[in-house]
């Protein structure tokens, strides 16, 4: 190829990598995979050819790459000889050792110096962790440093599948420490609720919204909600902590009607609580404490939780639609469900997972599962929530489609109580123009 018409390798930017592992987010199931990719010879290549030809082999690299991942994002270059992937969620390890397998044998042939006629052979070293632990400012750097560790051991001829024993030495200290910090925030009644309005397509206004457990440390930085409710299971405090959200939950759905607004708030039920016989006592006595209307409280659960557990997660949703609540079944379409699931569900709401929905523009199947997704709701009589709206593009296809609610950022970002007032004058001010 002629030199010219080959990308160059990006700057040196490790702080853009840093960003966006403190903005990721992991799932019980799937978890993002952090590679580093190592041009170990690239001091070699100078000397043996010229600086130019170092270049050259780099920013091959790089396109090769941009080629493997399809596409720019995620992939950082944070050393003169190294870059860093950020995968999308994997399952497990073994998909991430998969991965970094077929990417190594793509890196690693040869180079075509076409100005030289000559080949280089570029020398790969490949580093791999999963990111399944809470990322903050303070542990950002370790798990880089768990997979510089796995790069070593790549370096020395250790097969991918062996570097999963290294994972998670870097962590513990911080994850103890994480942990007494837990105790402390939940006695001391120290977590926040954020609220991200729902959108109503048809009439533009908003009056419901998603209550979203924050917690902030000064020595560790936002800890994601993710990992909040991994420590609660662990010490045994899920049930407490559920009952903390809920109570502040329907404690501000009665200060805002005090102010005059209405809103219905939705609450993240977890999967391993829909079970216990102890929430719906402990929601009814929430809204008889705070004099709430249960049409005032959405419940959100996973359409798995109910699927693992139908008799007595059923039960529970037939006594929450008894007291008025509304019931929501969130992430729908990545469960397990059948129409005939369907006809006796005592829910009121489907939440379409944004898998299906950020890139239901360019994607024709998510667009499709999202059109059939609302033709079920509809045969079922439920409303639709559609989350993960980023443009204004998917926002209009929505409505296009009859979605009913529309959530994301590019509406609202989640928000502390105290700002939701003056942003809801101000939207429909704006709205109204």
């Amino acid at each position: 190829m002629v030199p010219g018409e080959q990308p160059q390798a990006p700057p040196v930017d490790r702080r853009h990598l840093i960003d966006t592992l403190l903005s990721l987010e992991s799932s019980e199931a799937r978890q993002p995979a952090l590679m580093i990719i190592e041009l170990s010879n690239l001091r070699t290549i100078n000397r043996s050819f010229d600086y130019e030809a170092g270049e050259h082999a780099l920013a091959e690299l790089y396109q090769r790459l941009v080629d493997a991942m399809k596409g720019e994002e995620g992939i950082f270059r944070i050393n003169g000889n190294q870059f860093a992937v950020v995968t999308p969620p994997l399952p497990n390890f073994g998909f991430a050792v998969v991965i970094a397998t077929r990417l190594k044998a793509r890196l690693s042939k040869d180079v075509s110096l076409e100005h030289q006629h000559r080949d280089i052979r570029p020398e790969i070293n490949l580093g791999i962790t999963l990111l399944d632990q809470y990322i903050s400012v303070n542990t950002c750097w370790a798990v880089i440093v768990e997979a510089e560790q796995s790069l070593e051991l790549d370096a020395k001829g250790i097969a991918f599948h062996q570097h999963e024993q290294n994972r998670g030495s870097a962590l513990s200290a911080d994850l103890n420490e994480l942990a007494n910090a837990f105790r402390r925030t939940l006695q001391e009644n120290e977590f926040e609720l954020y609220y991200q309005p729902k959108l109503h397509l048809a009439t533009g206004e908003v009056q419901r919204a998603e209550a979203l457990l924050r917690w902030q440390l000064p020595e560790l930085g936002f800890i994601s909600p993710m990992r909040v409710m991994r420590i609660a299971e662990q010490s045994g405090t899920l049930f407490e902590l559920s009952k903390w959200v809920v109570f502040r939950a329907v404690r501000q759905i009665r200060e805002w009607l005090d102010e005059g607004i209405k809103m219905c708030v939705a609450v993240n039920l977890p999967a391993d609580l829909a079970p216990d016989p102890k929430i719906v006592e402990m929601v009814k006595n929430a809204l008889a404490i705070w004099d709430v209307p249960g049409e005032q409280l959405t419940i959100e659960i996973t359409e798995s939780a109910i699927m693992e557990d139908k008799r007595s997660g059923h039960n529970n949703l037939l006594s929450l639609r008894a007291l008025g609540c509304r019931v929501s079944i969130d992430d729908f379409g990545t469960g397990f469900s059948s129409l005939s699931y369907f006809k006796d569900i005592p829910a009121t709401e489907l939440k379409i997972d944004k898998s299906f929905v950020l890139n239901m523009r360019s994607e024709k199947q998510d667009r499709d599962i999202v059109e059939l997704i609302l033709q079920i709701a509809a045969l079922f009589d439920f409303s639709v929530v559609a989350e993960g709206i980023e443009d204004e593009e998917t926002l209009h296809m929505l409505a296009e489609l009859g979605c009913d609610y529309a959530q994301g950022y590019h509406i609202a970002r989640p928000m502390p109580a105290n700002a939701l007032p003056g942003w809801l004058n101000h939207f429909h001010t704006t709205e109204q123009r």
